[in-house]
C-alpha cells in the first residue's frame, strides 16, 4: 500500500480493525443472549459498524498523514479495517461457539426453520432444506463463510465511502 509520510494504510487501517472486531464480537455476544440471533434487520447493524470503522480510519489517515488519501488508499484502508474486524470476530466466536457454548447454532437452525414455516413449506419441504443447512451451520463451515461475506460487504461499502472522502493531492495531479 502507499505511504503518506510515515502514517502508512496499514497503521489507520490495524487499529481501527481491532476495535472493529471487538465491536463486532460484543454486538455478537449481545444478539445471542438477547435471543435475536438470525434477526437480519438488527444484524445489518453489522455494516453500519463497518461504515463508521472504514470512515474513522480513512480519517486518521488524512490527520495524521500528508492530509490526501488517493483512493486506491480509501480501499485499502477499508479492506484492511474490513478483514482484521472479521477475522478477530470470528476468530473470537469460533471459539466462544466451540468451547463454550453452541446455543447459538440451535438459535440460528431454529429461526431458519421459523422462517420456513412463514413462507408456508410443508414439513417435507422443510426437513429437506434443514438437511442441507445443517451442514453449513457448523462453526468450522459458518465461520469462514462470514469471513468471506463479511470482507466483500466491506469492500463494497468501502468504495461507496471512498468515492465520497478521497482527498487527491494535486501536487499529484497533471
Amino acid at each position: 500500500m502507499e505511504e503518506s509520510n510515515n502514517f502508512t494504510v496499514k497503521d489507520a487501517a490495524v487499529k481501527n480493525g481491532i476495535i472493529l472486531g471487538l465491536v463486532l464480537t460484543i454486538f455478537s455476544f449481545i444478539l445471542t443472549f438477547a435471543g435475536m440471533v438470525g434477526n437480519n434487520y438488527i444484524g445489518m447493524l453489522n455494516y453500519v459498524f463497518i461504515a463508521v470503522f472504514v470512515i474513522l480510519a480513512q480519517n486518521s489517515f488524512k490527520t495524521n498523514g500528508d492530509g490526501f488519501m488517493s483512493f486506491s488508499q480509501g480501499i485499502g484502508i477499508g479492506t484492511i479495517v474490513t478483514l482484521v474486524g472479521s477475522l478477530l470476530s470470528t476468530i473470537i466466536g469460533y471459539f466462544y461457539t466451540k468451547f463454550v457454548d453452541d446455543s447459538m447454532v440451535q438459535l440460528a437452525r431454529d429461526k431458519a426453520i421459523q422462517d420456513l414455516e412463514a413462507r408456508g413449506l410443508s414439513s417435507a419441504e422443510i426437513d429437506q432444506a434443514m438437511q442441507f443447512s445443517d451442514k453449513l451451520l457448523i462453526p468450522e463451515v459458518m465461520y469462514p463463510i462470514a469471513i468471506v461475506v463479511t470482507v466483500i460487504v466491506g469492500v463494497i461499502i468501502s468504495l461507496i465511502i471512498t468515492l465520497f472522502t478521497q482527498k487527491k493531492d494535486p501536487s499529484l495531479e497533471f
